[in-house]
């Protein structure tokens, strides 16, 4: 009778993200990853079957982080729903930490190489952005979301390094935008 497996896919997708930070997307190997995990070869093998299936199952985790954040972040109730959800995904998005920021631009990376591993960003996207167009009349919100993702970008790719003052006074901002695009 076979052995049953035992090996958390955590364990080996947080090995998959220390190799990454440290050697990049493009070094990334299973050998490495066994390595860094302290398992064997045939155990990530076990688990993900190829590099982009590791790659791809990373992606999955860090968007299902990112959905989390959100939904920690989602304003208490009273709030009209799609406002609601425009100032969690402010809040959460830059919330991120600079480990959030590398890793997703070493899996924007490996996108770039292999345009299928987005599939899990594209439907992040294809989820939120409808819900946060809709929550103000004309381009206000779709504005609010377009620097948001800007100021990420920027940080993401090492460009900018904003203070976190700065990150708070942006989210004040688009929160008084926000608030007072509700009101007029």
């Amino acid at each position: 009778m076979g052995r049953t497996s035992t090996i958390e896919p955590d364990r080996i997708l947080d090995a998959t993200e220390r190799v990454i930070m440290r050697d990049s997307v493009a070094r990334l190997t299973i050998d490495a990853v066994a390595a860094e995990a302290g398992i064997s070869k045939g155990g990530v093998l076990y688990t993900y079957r190829t590099k982009e299936a590791l790659i791809q199952a990373l992606m999955e985790r860090m968007v299902r982080r990112y959905d989390e954040e959100i939904e920690r972040c989602w304003p208490a109730a009273g709030v009209e729903p799609g406002i609601a959800h425009l100032k969690a995904y402010i809040d959460a998005v830059l919330g991120l930490t600079g480990q959030d920021h590398r890793t997703a631009a070493a899996m924007l990376a490996a996108g770039m190489n292999n345009p299928t591993l987005l599939a899990p960003m594209q439907d992040f996207y294809a989820r939120h952005l409808p819900q946060i167009r809709a929550a103000l009349p004309g381009d206000r919100a779709l504005t609010a979301f377009l620097a948001i993702e800007g100021m990420v970008f920027r940080e993401l790719f090492g460009l900018v390094a904003f203070s976190q003052a700065e990150r708070e006074q942006v989210v004040q901002s688009l929160h008084a935008l926000i608030d007072d695009a509700m009101a007029s």
